[in-house]
């Protein structure tokens, strides 16, 4: 295999590979701004342990998508890319709650979902050009 054979994305890879490292570090600043507001502001029963639950739940969700992102590009498949693709609304739907529906949003939350959203929308270019790439290499 040559490489102007190969059809997977480096662009896509690139921003898979540091959102690997972004995630992480947002979901502990998340734990620590909860901490933060935990301690200094009053909240509503149960809407702390709904936020905290919030945060569990898409890091499981994003560790997924990445993984699946970076496999289907590396491999040139297009379901493991596609369903990346998909996990990537809900995403979108996290951060836009933690920047204007959380209970508390702080300066800090606003700017780490911003990148974070920034960092999806990327990817989300490069995953409908590789899976465009990937469905045009198999039609031949």
């Amino acid at each position: 295999m040559s490489a102007s054979d190969m059809k997977s994305s480096l662009p896509l890879e690139v921003a898979v590979y540091y959102n690997k490292f972004y995630a992480p570090a947002l979901i502990i600043v998340c734990f620590l701004t909860f901490i933060y507001k935990g301690i200094l502001l009053p909240y509503p029963p149960n809407a702390l342990g709904l936020e905290v639950a919030f945060v569990f739940l898409y890091g499981f969700i994003e560790w997924v998508r990445l993984h699946l992102a970076s496999r289907g590009n590396r491999m040139e498949l297009i379901s493991p890319t596609f369903l990346s693709l998909c996990l990537a609304a809900p995403t979108i739907v996290f951060h836009s709650y933690m920047i204007s529906l959380q209970v508390y949003v702080l300066r800090l939350d606003m700017i780490i979902h911003a990148i974070a959203l920034v960092f999806v929308g990327v990817q989300i270019f490069f995953e409908i050009l590789a899976i465009l790439a990937f469905w045009r290499a198999s039609r031949w």
